[in-house]
């Protein structure tokens, strides 16, 4: 099973990504597969292929790292085009993490997984929702797009979710198969 670890998105931000996705679509003139609104997340982890017999020990695992952390709010801060040279593959919403509380989330989740096999990502971890995936192979200007008009949004996740991604023919299909709560420090303890 190919499987990943992602914030989930609130209905309203959802609404306002499907608006970006709508602008996107009048200014990009190239071949773009854009992401289903219920596929839309904030990738924290991607783990891959896992035998379903490894599944336990992940959840387990996932379990343990919950500890009291800052509370995480993310922001959107504009479109990302990635990778960030050559041609563009991804067009997303970048996120700021102005407490970092994310990216501390995001290197528990990879320590965590290391002795379960997982390798570590090799590259920064760049919190972003992929809007859609540009099928030629061109680089993309972003001063060609403009997003201005487009609702900004704010993301305070009490949890993050083990979710399994299955390839079929109409496109993928995530199935979440646990959550973890985030817990948040409390003033005075």
């Amino acid at each position: 099973m190919r499987l990943f670890t992602a914030i989930e998105l609130s209905d309203d931000v959802r609404a306002a990504l499907v608006q970006w996705q709508n602008t996107l679509r009048r200014s990009v003139r190239y071949r773009v597969t854009w992401t289903r609104p219920e596929n839309l997340h904030v990738t924290m982890k991607f783990i891959g292929e896992v035998d379903a017999a490894r599944l336990m020990q992940l959840d387990s695992t996932l379990k343990s790292i919950v500890a009291r952390r800052d509370p995480v709010r993310i922001v959107s801060d504009g479109l990302i085009l990635l990778p960030l040279r050559g041609p563009t593959r991804i067009i997303a919403a970048s996120l700021r993490d102005p407490s970092e509380a994310l990216e501390n989330l995001f290197a528990d989740i990879e320590g965590a997984l290391q002795p379960c096999g997982i390798g570590s990502e090799g590259r920064r971890f760049r919190p972003h929702v992929t809007l859609g995936r540009v099928r030629d192979r061109v680089r993309l200007d972003p001063r060609q797009i403009d997003l201005e008009k487009s609702a900004k949004f704010e993301i305070s996740p009490t949890k993050f979710a083990l979710i399994q991604s299955l390839q079929l023919q109409e496109g993928s299909k995530y199935i979440v198969l646990a959550r973890y709560p985030i817990i948040a420090h409390t003033s005075g303890h």
